[in-house]
């Protein structure tokens, strides 16, 4: 444990002896400090000079803090030596670049005075000569507008005469288009006319032939069903005889029943008669007779 602290504190007494030379260069108070710091944390020292472990940290972390709010102060400092420095020589281009500006304005004010006395005394002679030029070429456009005037009068007349010509063949045209537009008119309605004739006379010719299919169809349906009607009638009159031929027969046939059912039965093993204490016996006229007007549908060949 010991070792382990001994190296701490040598590391910490390097690093403030390096920080002190490092701060040399900025705050000499700063360094000293450092330097300080760095002695009294060194375990050589503490073997020489015995102090209480929590002054020696707490006076190790003064100092520490002391250095950097000292160079802090110088870095301060510095800067606004610096900053101010940089002022005033900015204050200092700044009026060198007005008083060039104020110069160069007033070399350009005079250049501009002195060309402008030129050019008024130019304008004036110009004017001059000018004004002399442009009455001579006044009275020769006055002379030129007069003739002008007369060639416009007579291109008047001749356009007029031509607007008028102009205007009686565009009514003309607008008249012929209108006939051409009218022919045009009778003829589609002609053509619709005969069209819609053709329209109606087809369709009359479709529902005649609709009709007549229909009736076709409605009579071809009455005689299949007038067919059926009579197959119908001759199925149920062989039925009939057949029937009638069978009655006597199945009258005189042996046959059971029992008091509380409709059915009566060709044999007393019918299983519906397994449950039947009392059974009637007789003939199929008796059953009947007896109102077991239904064969039973295991034995009797009922439905």
């Amino acid at each position: 444990m010991n070792k382990i602290k001994n190296v701490l504190l040598w590391i910490f007494s390097v690093f403030m002896l390096l920080s002190g030379v490092v701060f040399m260069g900025n705050s000499v108070i700063s360094a000293v400090f450092m330097f300080v710091a760095g002695i009294i944390s060194n375990p050589l020292f503490l073997k020489k000079v015995h102090i209480n472990q929590i002054i020696n940290i707490i006076a190790c972390i003064v100092l520490f803090f002391a250095a950097a709010i000292l160079l802090s102060g110088c870095d301060t400092n510095k800067a606004l030596v610096t900053t101010q420095s940089t002022e005033e020589s900015t204050r200092e281009k700044n009026i060198e670049k007005t008083t060039e500006k104020e110069n160069t304005k007033s070399k350009k004010e005079l250049e501009e005075s002195s060309s402008i006395a030129a050019s008024k005394r130019a304008a004036k002679e110009s004017s001059v000569a000018a004004s002399k030029k442009a009455a001579k070429e006044s009275s020769a456009a006055v002379s030129k507008a007069e003739e002008s005037r007369k060639a416009a009068e007579k291109s008047s007349v001749a356009a007029s005469k031509a607007e008028e010509s102009r205007k009686a063949a565009k009514e003309e045209s607008r008249q012929a288009s209108i006939a051409q537009s009218q022919a045009e008119a009778a003829q589609q309605a002609s053509i619709a006319q005969s069209q819609a004739e053709a329209a109606q006379q087809a369709s009359i010719a479709q529902s005649q032939a609709e009709a007549a299919q229909q009736a076709s169809i409605a009579q071809s349906q009455a005689e299949a069903a007038q067919q059926a009607s009579i197959a119908q009638s001759q199925a149920e009159a062989a039925q009939q005889a057949s029937i009638a031929q069978q009655i006597p027969v199945q009258n005189s046939r042996y046959a059971c029943w029992v008091p509380n059912g409709k059915s009566y039965h060709f044999t007393k093993d019918c299983p519906t008669l397994r449950r039947s204490k009392t059974i009637l016996e007789g003939s199929v006229q008796n059953a009947l007779s007896a109102g077991k007007t239904d064969p039973c549908n295991i034995c009797a060949g009922g439905r």
